[in-house]
């Protein structure tokens, strides 16, 4: 081969070598570029995410803070009005059951002053019965004392 033509050969090999090394850099320089906008957006759903959490998060403090300031007294002052009810319930069966009783008691106490009136009542008349002699005269009737004294 002839110094020209090893000359023409390396720098044909020398070109292909340059044209790879560029194909290489421009590939490399372009998944640099397209690597931006994949990181920006592998970050912005990384953010999406803990922004989730963080909105979880409060959600569930605001429910805790609920329940311990709204609800658990709520439901502890209804509690405490059932608990009120229940007894002013029960006071006032009590109640009823008591004058249910007095009047019961009462009306007892009456009928068995009533039966003592009547047997005392009996008794004096059986009394007065027995100082009554037993032979009374006849009541005169109606003109027959008139008749007689013609």
């Amino acid at each position: 081969m002839s110094s020209r033509q090893q000359i023409a050969e390396r720098e044909r090999d020398l070109a292909l070598r340059q044209a790879q090394l560029k194909a290489e850099t421009d590939k490399a320089q372009a998944e640099a570029d397209s690597a931006g906008p994949l990181a920006r957006a592998a970050k912005k759903r990384e953010i999406a995410v803990i922004e989730q959490e963080a909105a979880e998060a409060k959600a569930a403090l605001t429910e805790r803070e609920l329940d311990s300031t709204v609800r658990k007294p709520a439901d502890a002052a209804r509690y405490q009005r059932e608990q009120e009810a229940e007894a002013a319930k029960a006071e006032s069966i009590r109640r009823a059951e008591a004058e249910a009783e007095r009047t019961r008691l009462d009306a007892e106490a009456q009928a068995q002053a009533t039966v003592a009136r009547a047997e005392a009542q009996a008794r004096a008349t059986a009394a007065r019965r027995r100082r009554r002699p037993r032979h009374r005269r006849p009541r005169s009737r109606r003109g027959r004392g008139r008749a007689r004294r013609r």
